[in-house]
């Protein structure tokens, strides 16, 4: 079983553009499984001055040879000057869960 696991964050104003971005990942097999976390507030410095927004964030779970696929899905089809896409590694976790990702993104 592929030991390498992630999980990718990434923020969007809109919720249908995270719901369009989310489904083309899974379909083509990039990912197993996408949360929505629909609202959230988001802080952070943009052009030198404090901001606030509100935005959702996509918990995306993969395996770490698909990130570059991702990151390169979701910069090509996010709105943002400059989106998030971070991922932080999964050191463990139920060994079932970990399997139904491999098979799905096997396929």
């Amino acid at each position: 079983m592929n030991n390498e696991f992630i999980l990718v964050l990434c923020t969007f104003e809109k919720s249908q553009d995270a719901h369009i971005i989310s489904e083309g990942l899974i379909n083509k097999r990039l990912c197993a499984c996408v949360n929505i976390i629909p609202s959230i507030e988001s802080k952070y410095i943009w052009n030198n001055k404090l901001e606030t927004s509100s935005e959702c964030i996509l918990l995306i779970k993969t395996v770490k040879s698909k990130f570059n696929q991702i990151k390169s899905e979701i910069l090509e089809k996010h709105k943002y000057e400059n989106p998030e896409v971070i991922s932080i590694n999964v050191d463990d976790g139920s060994e079932k869960y970990l399997a139904w990702i491999n098979h799905i993104i096997s396929k």
